[in-house]
């Protein structure tokens, strides 16, 4: 299976012969101030649980996440970040006909082909900021009759924002379809406990995802969630093998839990210190004549390049200097001319403006 997404540090480390701790990742979207202070100390702690295996169905995590988010256990699933329950969905739910809300993550797609899936694509327009319409959403469903629709909010690679109300609607105009929304990124919105689909809905006909790996930077360690009706939840614990979280990504998550008012903080500081670099950053490249940013509610920024710029030209350009970007030419509904960044600190944010408007 083709690999085609940021992060990939160590492929770039070996080919320009470097270590890959010496890269600046502006390619995979983290939270640059994270993990949490402590959790790396209290996993020193845990590190005799890799003697024993974990939880076979992961419910102590699943029952503390259901307890924030006032729902039922039997409606979470928790797993090896929320990718391992995109690729279990097509088959759990014997879809044969996916949507797909495009620019997107690339894995809803390949997650549907996978499994042979008919996948069809409603591209959103950069000359409406890659927004998608409602009514065009919901006319594209009753002529496309699709058995299930993947929406990321904020999305990725846009970054755009999609208002609570605009989706119920959507949601609620198609009871039966069953809409994914991947809301891995809302945390960084600072709206989350406003715009979040997670528990107060009803709708039978919705799966909400969300991960731990971004807002609190442990990718490494593989937590997603799942909340949903408890017939979906029922099926797809089925496509999920027993011991999916392992035995330190199930006691992380159960700390961060635990620490709700720390994580709480965490991510309040998260968002306006991530803002505040969105705004740098804005705001260095709004003069340039080659380069477009594109407004974004999340951690990352797209960009559009200039004639004569090449998302690829770019992306060599910036490796030769040790940053990793994303070339965005293989998303669908963009093109070479497209770039994403994932915001880091200001020394970096600053390098990385700087070699921009050098190139």
């Amino acid at each position: 299976m083709e690999q085609v997404h940021g992060g990939n540090v160590y492929t770039l480390a070996r080919r320009i012969g470097c270590d890959p701790c010496d890269i600046i990742d502006m390619s995979s979207n983290m939270n640059p101030f994270g993990p949490p202070q402590g959790l790396a100390e209290f996993l020193k702690e845990r590190l005799a649980d890799i003697a024993m295996l974990p939880e076979a169905d992961a419910y102590g995590i699943r029952r503390a996440f259901a307890g924030l988010h006032g729902i039922d256990p039997a409606r979470v699933i928790a797993a090896n970040g929320t990718t391992q329950i995109i690729f279990a969905l097509p088959a759990a739910l014997s879809v044969r006909r996916a949507l797909v809300l495009v620019p997107a993550y690339s894995d809803y797609e390949t997650a549907c082909s996978v499994c042979g899936v008919d996948t069809l694509f409603l591209e959103a327009s950069g000359n409406d900021g890659f927004a998608h319409s409602a009514d065009r959403v919901i006319d594209c469903i009753r002529e496309k009759a699709p058995d299930i629709v993947f929406i990321c909010n904020p999305n990725n690679p846009t970054g755009v924002l999609t208002e609570k109300e605009e989706l119920l609607g959507i949601c609620r105009a198609n009871p039966d379809v069953v809409f994914v929304i991947d809301e891995s990124y809302l945390p960084f919105t600072g709206r989350e406990h406003e715009l979040s689909m997670m528990g107060s809905t009803g709708l039978s006909n919705l799966v909400v995802l969300t991960s731990m790996s971004k807002i609190f930077r442990i990718p490494g360690l593989r937590i997603g969630f799942a909340a949903c009706p408890e017939k979906i939840a029922a099926l797809l614990e089925q496509h999920i093998p027993c011991w999916s979280v392992n035995a330190l990504a199930h006691a992380a998550a159960g700390w961060l839990m635990e620490h709700q008012d720390m994580a709480d903080g965490f991510i309040a500081h998260t968002v306006e210190t991530v803002g505040e670099e969105r705004r740098f950053v804005s705001n260095s490249l709004q003069g340039s004549p080659d380069i477009h940013v594109f407004p974004s509610a999340a951690c990352f920024m797209l960009l559009r390049l200039g004639h004569g710029m090449t998302s690829r030209g770019v992306y060599e350009a910036l490796a030769a200097n040790r940053i990793l970007i994303r070339d965005c030419s293989n998303f669908r509904g963009l093109s070479n001319r497209y770039i994403r960044i994932s915001l880091k600190t200001r020394k970096y944010n600053r390098m990385l403006v700087e070699k921009l408007c050098n190139l």
